[in-house]
């Protein structure tokens, strides 16, 4: 278990960095989206929504030296993401998604720019369509 902790540590750090990060999330390496990034995507194409898919590290911030990644940008001169998430392995990763949301809302703006979060919550609802173009727009 020590081990794994050691492992898990070292991993965090190699990924914090700027470099590795882009190394790691370049569009040759993330080439497919979740499935959860497949449906927002959907929603954004069958609307005429100017959003662009920008996960696979096509687009970076760094504030408070973190280097941050969103989902998807929007391309018509407002700044707004859209971050995609699960809340399992937000929890994990963060303690909790309110956590998380309270961290990425204030990396974010930093820079002036809103946040659309859209949790698996969002996305199992039964008009998850509906309820994710509300959000959205």
């Amino acid at each position: 278990m020590e081990k794994a902790l050691e492992l898990k540590e070292k991993a965090r750090i190699r990924f914090s960095t700027y470099k590795m990060r882009k190394k790691l999330l370049t569009p040759k390496t993330r080439k497919n989206l979740t499935d959860y990034e497949e449906r927002i995507l959907e929603v954004i194409n069958e609307n005429g929504l100017p959003y662009k898919y920008v996960g696979n590290g096509d687009f970076w911030l760094t504030s408070e030296g973190k280097h941050i990644n969103p989902d998807f940008v929007n391309v018509d001169g407002e700044k707004i993401v859209i971050e995609v998430f699960c809340n399992y392995w937000k929890k994990k990763s963060h303690g909790s998604v309110e956590e998380y949301i309270i961290e990425r809302r204030r990396l974010f703006a930093n820079f002036g720019w809103k946040v659309i979060f859209i949790g698996d919550k969002d996305l199992n609802k039964i008009n998850w369509k509906k309820h994710c173009l509300q959000l959205i727009k």
